[in-house]
């Protein structure tokens, strides 16, 4: 799936080691689903609550990065702590991982009511700059990263991947409703999904 994607430049931030979200992710057969949201969100609850139909990517930190092949993926922190080791120089750490390309980027409100909702890009820019932000406070490797860039990043992830707002309970109905969703979405369509924001 390429997400209608365009050609990002060599020193983009997703490439290699790629960057580091505070975010839970699960593997669903159109793949990944991220779940943005404070700590105590729920982030690992959703998570877990998911493995029974999804496989888990991660429950707080998650590894994302560009492919041009691909587009943006995710994967578990230790593929970025591989990556950078690899760009020293240095022997990985663990086996290289395959990434599973993000389908969604949800972010999360625990309530009694499961309900799905696009969210306008500049609220999607907000929920990623936060989720990048407590990534990198959470991490001893990104004092070259400067604002700037992280904020291009940023506003390319929410032009790639639709975001979405997510309620959900600590039910089964969360599951039925994510599969059904899941369902009735379509990549071609996730990004007609997104709020425009007004003029």
């Amino acid at each position: 799936m390429k997400n209608g994607m365009t050609e990002k430049p060599k020193t983009h931030i997703g490439a290699p080691p790629g960057m580091l979200l505070h975010a839970s992710a699960v593997k669903t057969d159109k793949g990944a689903l991220l779940f943005l949201g404070h700590s105590k969100a729920g982030k690992s609850t959703i998570c877990n609550l998911l493995s029974s139909q999804y496989e888990p990517i991660a429950d707080d930190m998650v590894h994302v990065q560009y492919k041009k092949d691909s587009g943006w993926e995710a994967d578990r922190i230790y593929s970025y702590i591989n990556e950078r080791e690899s760009n020293k120089g240095k022997k990985r750490a663990d086996k290289p991982t395959e990434g599973t390309t993000i389908y969604a980027i949800m972010r999360i409100y625990q309530n009694s009511v499961v309900k799905a909702q696009p969210i306008t890009q500049t609220e999607h820019c907000f929920q990623l700059t936060n989720a990048i932000v407590e990534g990198i406070g959470q991490s001893i490797s990104h004092n070259s990263f400067t604002a700037l860039h992280c904020f291009r990043v940023v506003s390319e992830i929410a032009r790639d991947i639709s975001g979405w707002s997510l309620q959900f309970s600590k039910k089964s109905d969360t599951i039925h409703y994510v599969s059904s969703w899941l369902k009735q979405t379509e990549a071609a369509n996730l990004r007609k999904g997104t709020v425009k924001d007004e003029q």
